[in-house]
């Protein structure tokens, strides 16, 4: 699920002034919303199913300090699902059925705010809510229908992170750490039921960033760290870089490998644009099982990537960077499996398909670099960030023989991510020196 308001926003310009609003007596109201798409198809040669669904919520909270930041207020959301599910062919006939389900939600909050610095506040929220869930399904070829109820009281703990703008406007960001649910449901088909569940961690299909209007309170500096000094960097000053890595897994005969090629161009001392290109590659092969089977894969994958990066001095040859762009990804993987039947009793079968995958998705991640001669620099990152973007999944599979044909199809908007084993490694050209004279070295 992609969360989609003002998700691109968290990299907005820094404004000049803001209002930070969390005073005793000061108010404030919070809008939020997601969408999600997800289509599959596959088809086969004597049948075929499609599967679509649509789903969108809105949410509003309303908030009242009762001291210093400290918060409590109610919170309204209405989210609606819908769903088709279409099924060709001649092993059951055409059916179709659809799904609507909407949900409403009410509940009161209790937040506390940490002042991190005078725009940003990070906060704690407990919430309760009353939750109202009805479905309705619709078989259509046999004009039946049917409907179920969903009544539930949730405790839910979240947190989030509030950053001032102009004029008492602010964007925030939150998530759920868990969530105890208890639910009564009943149906025109089943017998009513009580459920009680409880679970904990951090879960981003709840991610949400919204927009704020704070009243009351006084204008402050919205800068979010003190104005960084300037880095041995030169506005006009160019670099280029690449990297190359490789796997060699020793269990399955194979090995695989991405080249990556980037270049910037300064336009601060503290910002640079550019974008990178890269290249992959790989295959794998299993000699073959007790059954004799044999598979073998080849994959190939390319990317592009407009990017900025900010820099912070840390000494005189360190800096401290974020690198933040849009990925634009493709995959695809050729593969193979071929069946021999270790009696001989009848032929080898072979079955091969090709899948191919893309992405297209704001992501970010921090990294290091040391300058150790005027030309050369060494950039090392770590983990990653990914707001889910659009994805894309295609399968197509087939025998020798021509038969059983197979087609998968599947477009979605992704879920954001966090992967944090990540590790790179890039070496760096300057064409052009800047600041950083031969004798400092």
């Amino acid at each position: 699920m992609l969360k989609f308001i003002l998700t691109a926003a968290v990299l907005t310009a820094i404004y000049s002034s803001a209002y930070a609003q969390t005073n005793q007596g000061d108010r404030f109201n919070n809008f939020s919303g997601s969408i999600s798409y997800r289509r599959s198809t596959q088809d086969l040669t004597i049948s075929g199913i499609s599967n679509t669904n649509f789903g969108a919520s809105l949410n509003f909270q309303r908030g009242r300090f009762v001291r210093d930041d400290l918060a409590h207020g109610w919170l309204l959301g209405l989210q609606v699902n819908r769903g088709m599910l279409k099924q060709t062919g001649s092993l059951g006939g055409n059916r179709t059925t659809s799904s609507f389900s909407p949900t409403l939600q009410t509940g009161y909050f209790v937040r506390r705010y940490l002042r991190v610095s005078e725009p940003l506040r990070f906060f704690a929220q407990a919430q309760v809510s009353g939750i109202y869930s009805p479905v309705f399904t619709k078989y259509q070829d046999a004009d039946i229908n049917s409907s179920s109820q969903n009544v539930s009281l949730r405790v839910q703990p979240v947190i989030g992170a509030t950053f001032f703008l102009k004029n008492g406007w602010a964007l925030e960001a939150q998530t759920t750490l868990g969530i105890a649910s208890l639910t009564h449901f009943w149906a025109n088909t089943d017998e009513p039921r009580t459920m009680f569940s409880a679970n904990s961690g951090l879960n981003f299909d709840s991610f949400k960033v919204g927009i704020a209007k704070y009243f009351g309170g006084n204008p402050v500096s919205s800068s979010l760290f003190p104005p960084a000094p300037e880095t041995i960097y030169q506005p006009g000053q160019r670099y280029v870089g690449g990297s190359f890595n490789t796997n060699v897994n020793f269990n399955t005969p194979g090995r695989n490998g991405n080249v990556s090629f980037t270049s910037a161009r300064f336009k601060s001392t503290n910002q640079a644009r550019g974008v990178s290109l890269s290249l992959g590659f790989g295959n794998s092969r299993n000699p073959g099982s007790v059954y004799g089977d044999v598979y073998r894969a080849n994959q190939f994958s390319v990317g592009v990537r407009p990017f900025r990066e900010y820099y912070w001095p840390l000494a005189e040859k360190w800096s401290v960077f974020l690198n933040a762009g849009l990925n634009i990804n493709y995959t695809g993987v050729s593969s193979k499996l071929k069946f021999r039947n270790p009696s001989n009793s009848s032929p080898s079968r072979t079955t091969s398909s090709y899948q191919s995958t893309g992405q297209v998705a704001l992501s970010a991640f921090p990294g290091i670099q040391y300058q150790f001669a005027p030309r050369w620099a060494l950039a090392a990152t770590v983990g990653s960030m990914s707001a889910g973007g659009l994805n894309f999944d295609w399968t197509r599979a087939h025998s020798a023989a021509g038969k059983n044909d197979y087609r998968r199809s599947d477009f979605y908007l992704g879920t954001p991510t966090i992967n944090l084993s990540n590790f790179g490694l890039s070496l760096r050209y300057f064409p052009q020196k800047g600041s950083t004279a031969p004798d400092s070295f």
